[in-house]
């Protein structure tokens, strides 16, 4: 019997493995994953409102590392 994650997983699985073209950024955040001892949450938590400001602007959002 499938638990509720494994029914996301077999819903949308496809749609992450299917071939397709994926968009050159237009918009780069630079992030610091060592700068938050929270680790990825942390590094959301700096980002976040920059990430989700270009994407309500319609662009296509990278990732750097510094």
């Amino acid at each position: 019997t499938d638990r509720p994650v494994t029914k996301v997983i077999r819903e949308f699985g496809p749609r992450f493995t299917a071939q397709r073209t994926i968009p050159k950024p237009d918009v780069w955040l630079e992030i610091d994953r060592d700068a938050d001892a929270r680790g990825l949450f942390g590094v959301y938590q700096r980002v976040k409102d920059q990430f989700w400001k270009a994407v309500e602007e319609g662009k296509v959002v990278g990732l750097t590392g510094k």
